[in-house]
């Protein structure tokens, strides 16, 4: 993958570096016979590890034949062991870590003109607006060196940092699209800049049908809101029907929302009643601590194992091993919570069936007693006997698997996912007045 760091191919003359000429290429079609699309990415952190569906929607576009640029805020903090990161080929860039003088002649250079988001000085942090200021200014220089002509920016999370993107979109003349997910909505957001955020996208995307009805509810965005769901791609996960007998498995980050605790206290609940039980958990997070010190509190630290990050081999290997996968998501103090985990789609396309809660979107594909079981949040006695009963009943635990699989074959798969999102990109290019493609 070609990546670019500190403004070697990215023009930024505040720092006398001159933009690069950027040879155009005529647009031609994509490897499935569509118009081809050429389109940057604007990203808070690219590639981050609970993020694959990123990487996988930038993956199958490149497969399609689609002109894909990467601007990333930061550099990532932790190594991606995903194939698809491998064998991704696109140019990434990184934007430099400011100095405050870099900033402050960027703010004051006058090549973005405030004005560009109406109202964004009084809704928004000085340093937060200075900062959108700079990594516009990057990722205005990096799409003028790129090879192809862009015909949009399209980004995920409708956070701060994506002021950047409109200004980028604006000094550019290109629509800006953006996916909002769960965090980005749900954890202490101000109502008053992610309002004005939507209302100067082209078109937003978003996750769930829950997440859906709360834009609109909340703040009756001017601009199109569509659901895409976040997929996987089915045909990387195949079950070999050989679990491990009692094996349990979670994969999430160590965060509030993930309700890790009250699955070690239903592991806990099931030792009572079947000694023969284990439990793995995938991951990483603020509080590992706090979940294997819960584990010792428990009695049952000797039978849950932490992994940590794992290889998407070994991931596939502890999807195929367990009879049950717990998720047991909650709304947390802040109010984050959960879109529609991805993680869950793996499993289910690995015919492993999941318990989960009611949270947020995760209803829209868990359906209880058809592809998995659903417990309210919290509730530490109906997530155990979800469990065990799933550990009891091998016709129902394959019914269910079965039919998991078929759900994100069908409704979440990466392959649909991304024509239902080129459709957005079309509509965002022919609403900005742009020339369709072809």
């Amino acid at each position: 993958m070609e990546r670019v760091r500190d403004g070697s191919a990215g023009a930024v003359d505040a720092f006398g570096v001159g933009p690069v000429p950027r040879p155009t290429e005529p647009r031609s079609a994509s490897a499935e016979g569509d118009p081809q699309v050429n389109v940057v990415y604007y990203l808070d952190r690219f590639p981050k590890l609970s993020q694959s569906f990123i990487l996988n929607e930038i993956y199958e576009l490149t497969q399609r034949g689609h002109r894909v640029a990467v601007f990333s805020a930061t550099e990532p903090d932790e190594r991606l062991r995903h194939d698809e990161y491998a064998e991704l080929d696109v140019p990434v860039y990184y934007a430099p870590a400011p100095s405050v003088s870099q900033v402050a002649t960027v703010v004051t250079s006058g090549d973005f003109d405030p004005r560009a988001v109406l109202g964004t000085l009084a809704l928004i942090d000085p340093k937060q607006y200075a900062g959108a200021l700079y990594l516009a200014h990057h990722a205005t220089a990096f799409v003028e060196s790129l090879p192809f002509e862009p015909d949009l920016i399209h980004g995920h999370f409708l956070n701060w940092p994506k002021l950047g993107a409109v200004y980028t979109g604006s000094r550019l003349d290109l629509p800006v699209t953006m996916t909002a997910h769960a965090y980005d909505l749900f954890e202490e957001p101000s109502h008053a800049l992610l309002g004005t955020v939507l209302d100067n996208l082209t078109r937003v995307v978003t996750i769930s049908e829950y997440n859906d009805e709360y834009l609109h509810r909340t703040f009756e965005p001017v601009t199109p809101v569509e659901v895409v769901h976040a997929g996987v791609r089915p045909e990387k996960y195949r079950s070999t029907g050989e679990s491990v007998e009692g094996r349990l498995l979670s994969v999430a980050r160590f965060v509030e929302k993930k309700g890790l605790a009250y699955a070690i206290d239903a592991v806990a609940r099931l030792r009572e009643r079947r000694p023969r039980i284990e439990y793995h958990i995938v991951g990483t997070g603020e509080r590992e601590a706090s979940l294997r010190r819960r584990a010792r509190k428990r009695g049952v630290e000797d039978v849950v194992t932490f992994l940590g990050s794992v290889s998407d081999e070994r991931l596939v290997a502890e999807f195929d091993e367990a009879q049950v996968f717990v998720l047991p998501c909650v709304v947390a103090s802040n109010g984050d919570r959960d879109g529609i985990p991805v993680a869950l789609m793996e499993l289910m396309a690995m015919e492993t069936p999941p318990v989960s809660t009611t949270v947020s979107g995760i209803p829209e594909l868990v359906s209880h007693g058809a592809n998995g079981l659903l417990v309210s949040p919290r509730d530490v006695a109906g997530l155990t006997d979800a469990v065990e009963r799933l550990l009891c009943d091998d016709e129902l635990r394959h019914r269910l698997g079965r039919t998991a699989r078929q759900t994100v074959e069908s409704e979440f798969n990466v392959h649909n996912e991304v024509e239902s999102l080129l459709t957005v990109f079309e509509r965002a290019v022919a609403e900005h007045g742009v020339e369709e493609y072809g």
